[in-house]
């Protein structure tokens, strides 16, 4: 109970934020707004470029941008985040770690905290492609201990754990998860940018609700082994 009111904290700062927010150049050209302000020429050629929508970004010149879109998805949620975070409880009690909340608290809830700042401080020094391979390089190899431990370690896997969650929960937040929509922004064109943000969005979403309800599932069907080796 404390956990989810902890959580509405920010969501409800972000709400009482949102009333303050300024008004984004596209909405103030749209609304041909006296409050122009430091307004971007690429974005209003986006707006006036009768060529952009929906139309342009389903269409085999904007098949590029959905693939695009596809992969950025795939990096931030069908690597399988959300089941080594949600289920990292499960994972450090069956390694036979203890006391489990303790170690879940450092392992995934600090830990994936601080290295966080470990992106913004790297990002703009190495740039945003090999930070990013970097990242999933870092993801696929704890990925691939963790499999390792529960099917050559079934009942000795405490340090192959404790190095696989490490490693995956630093790589994925030293790019995939909080650079995920700075580069998508970066990476679609004006005249597509809000429409291919948007598909991201709900592709992002989906894959979301795919893998935390689907890696119970495998887990029970194939055993958490097979199933990790399948998000590697």
């Amino acid at each position: 109970q404390i956990q989810f009111i902890l959580g509405c904290i920010p969501g409800v700062a972000l709400f009482l934020y949102s009333f303050i927010l300024p008004e984004s150049p596209a909405f103030i050209q749209m609304d041909r707004d006296s409050k122009l302000g430091n307004f971007i020429e690429s974005d209003a050629g986006a707006i006036n470029n009768p060529s952009g929508g929906w139309k342009k970004l389903f269409s085999w010149d904007g098949s590029r941008w959905l693939l695009v879109g596809v992969i950025l998805t795939c990096c931030n949620q069908s690597t399988g985040i959300n089941a080594v975070v949600f289920y990292a409880h499960k994972i450090i009690d069956e390694a036979n770690l203890a006391p489990v909340n303790i170690y879940t608290l450092g392992l995934v809830g600090t830990w994936n905290l601080l290295t966080v700042f470990v992106s913004f401080a790297l990002v703009e020094r190495l740039g945003r492609r090999p930070l990013m391979l970097t990242a999933l390089f870092l993801m696929i190899i704890g990925l691939l201990l963790l499999a390792i431990a529960y099917v050559a370690f079934p009942d000795q896997k405490t340090v192959a754990a404790i190095i696989s969650i490490i490693l995956y929960i630093g790589g994925f937040e030293c790019d995939p998860g909080p650079l995920f929509f700075f580069m998508a922004v970066e990476s679609f064109p004006p005249h597509v940018r809000s429409e291919a943000l948007s598909f991201t969005n709900v592709v992002v979403w989906s894959f979301n609700i795919l893998v935390t309800f689907g890696f119970p599932v495998l887990n029970d069907g194939v055993g958490a082994g097979p199933t990790f080796f399948m998000f590697a």
